[in-house]
């Protein structure tokens, strides 16, 4: 990549039907430049474009003037993504443990069974 910035102002609403259509345009600037999204006047996310710009930053994609609630919805979007990965590859998962869901069930069952 060269030293040249191409910078995306949006603003008012991010929603999922939108989220397409951005990928779309950062994709095709992404190979030449690199890119900013400015969210200087965004006022309002849905979940699915915290998930987005969670997505551009691990391309390092830079949100610039991003706002505080943003900001911090998509760490913990982040946070949230990382500790599933983690309980997913600690061996409760997919090597013979229990599930969180039979664990669950496990639970319910002895509660009753209590009683």
């Amino acid at each position: 990549m060269n030293g040249k910035f191409v910078v995306f102002a949006l603003s008012g609403r991010i929603k999922a039907v939108g989220v397409a259509e951005l990928q779309r345009l950062l994709e095709s600037e992404s190979n030449d430049h690199n890119l900013v999204l400015d969210l200087n006047e965004v006022k309002l996310v849905d979940r699915e474009a915290v998930g987005f710009l969670a997505s551009c930053e691990a391309k390092n994609i830079k949100l610039a003037n991003c706002p505080a609630y943003i900001r911090e919805w998509i760490e913990r979007e982040v946070a949230q993504n990382e500790d599933r990965k983690a309980r997913s590859f600690d061996g409760t998962r997919g090597s013979g443990g229990a599930s969180s869901e039979e664990s669950l069930m496990h639970q319910t069952s002895t509660n009753i069974k209590e009683k």
